[in-house]
């Protein structure tokens, strides 16, 4: 099992970035994509652990080294453990243990925070330590690959940060910050739209 639980938001469609990478049953990495459906356990209670496999709300992707485990609101309704199972063929399984807490306790432990605007129910801050609140500049213009923002600090380093959408219509999108050209944000993939100008994001994880 790999590591200690990490904290799920109750009742909230949320991603998290996890490792370690995949290993092949020869000792070496695995950099081909994620084929197998992963399988979920969850403990309801301390006498109650659920009798199946519950696939359907739970999603990986690969992210280079890392893995990307998305969880739906249905997986994450209860105040329970979950434990997600990855078995892709030809490669050492591997498993995510995971917890979730009232949102409340979340919006405080995790996010820092006491209240959590309701747009913000997406994909969740990804193990955030901080958020720096911005939005998407009028200029140059928005596009789905690239944008500037306002009102962020210039102390700001946000490459390997994760950028989350908490207004507009890409609300609860989030992608991780490879680079910043001219001022211009880089992601490691296109959002599904471009922004609009004055679209409301944070930037979450370590060190920011």
């Amino acid at each position: 099992m790999s590591g200690v639980s990490r904290l799920l938001r109750q009742s909230t469609s949320q991603s998290v970035i996890c490792s370690p990478p995949l290993v092949q049953l020869d000792g070496t990495s695995y950099t081909g994509a994620v084929t197998a459906t992963p399988h979920v356990k969850r403990r309801i209670d301390a006498s109650t652990v659920a009798a199946n496999d519950d696939s359907t709300g739970v999603a990986i992707a690969s992210r280079g080294q890392f893995h990307e485990i998305q969880f739906n609101s249905t997986v994450t309704a209860f105040v329970d453990e979950v434990v997600v199972l990855l078995q892709e063929p030809g490669c050492i399984p591997v498993t995510w243990p995971f917890r979730v807490i009232p949102a409340a306790e979340y919006d405080a432990r995790v996010l820092g925070r006491t209240t959590l605007n309701a747009a913000q129910g997406g994909q969740l801050a990804r193990v955030a330590d901080v958020g720096v609140p911005g939005t998407v500049a009028a200029g140059p213009a928005p596009t789905a690959s690239g944008f500037a923002g306002d009102g962020l600090p210039g102390t700001l380093s946000p490459v390997g940060q994760y950028l989350v959408f908490t207004g507009g219509t890409l609300v609860s999108q989030a992608r991780l910050i490879t680079g910043v050209n001219a001022g211009l944000f880089a992601f490691d993939e296109p959002f599904s739209a471009a922004p609009s100008a004055a679209d409301e994001f944070e930037i979450l994880g370590r060190g920011v």
